[in-house]
């Protein structure tokens, strides 16, 4: 469908349900899936990476791919131990990719039909006049807000051009702004802590999550942003080793973390 519907297509695939990381590859689980091992994954699961492939390949004005998939699961609990949440992965040329909760972290299970995520996004796709990089950067700090900062999602992207879900209607009262944005441009340190933690989660890096935690070493949200800090050092590691895919890079990884959540990958693919 997106194939024929020519250059200026937006296409946008968001998928809701299980998702499971196997040696730095993301699966989506269909619904009548029965994984009891971690061998049945690749079997059963659909890989996520060959559909976003596809998808980039097209001549499109930009592709979405919305993955509101990590979850505690009941599957692959034989065998290899899988490592929790989704991978980080890259998102291609004209392209934004975005998880429900950032890799190697995990959300809450939603207790209702709808996940705080799937509503915070709705919410601001349904507000209008957004700009796709800042819709997805409103749910992050909504979704945050909301699960008082159990759940942060996570997005990268690689877009040109700009493009809005939708237009706002003239009649529509003023688009309210991002809060104390301008404020939140200034370095972490000079900051309030609350400006400080939101504007750490908007950049998204480890330099100024790390700056968060040294001017704030006593912060609530602080081992918060120790585990973020954490997960995605772990993260950046494992992915540069499985790019690597040398011996080597396998066993520096197992020195570094003996007991992380990809050893058994290394394990097993050294």
């Amino acid at each position: 469908k997106a194939q024929k519907a020519g250059p200026n297509t937006v296409a946008m695939i968001y998928l809701a349900g299980y998702g499971l990381q196997l040696a730095g590859e993301n699966y989506f689980v269909p619904v009548d899936a029965t994984m009891a091992r971690d061998t049945d994954v690749p079997v059963e699961g659909l890989r996520i990476g060959d559909y976003i492939r596809q998808l980039s390949s097209l001549p499109l004005k930009a592709n979405i791919v919305v993955i509101d998939a990590a979850y505690n699961h009941p599957f692959a609990k034989e065998g290899q131990p899988l490592a929790g949440g989704l991978a980080l992965t890259e998102p291609e040329p004209k392209g934004l990719i975005a998880f429900n909760a950032a890799p190697g972290t995990v959300a809450p299970n939603p207790t209702g039909n709808y996940g705080p995520y799937a509503q915070a996004l709705a919410e601001m796709i349904r507000t209008g006049g957004i700009s796709l990089p800042e819709v997805f950067n409103r749910t992050k700090l909504r979704v945050n807000d909301v699960t008082k900062g159990a759940q942060v999602p996570w997005d990268a992207q690689k877009l040109e051009g700009d493009f809005v879900f939708f237009e706002r209607a003239p009649d529509a009262p003023p688009l309210q702004a991002n809060e104390d944005a301008a404020a939140r441009s200034k370095p972490i340190r000079d900051l309030g802590a609350k400006d400080a933690y939101i504007a750490a989660l908007e950049r998204d890096n480890i330099a100024d999550y790390e700056s968060f935690i040294t001017t704030y070493p006593d912060d609530p949200m602080t081992k918060r942003v120790r585990a973020i800090v954490a997960a995605r050092r772990e993260a950046i590691t494992w992915r540069q080793t499985f790019r690597a895919n040398t011996q080597q890079a396998y066993w520096s990884y197992l020195k570094r973390y003996p007991k992380g959540p990809h050893a058994a990958d290394a394990v097993h693919l050294r």
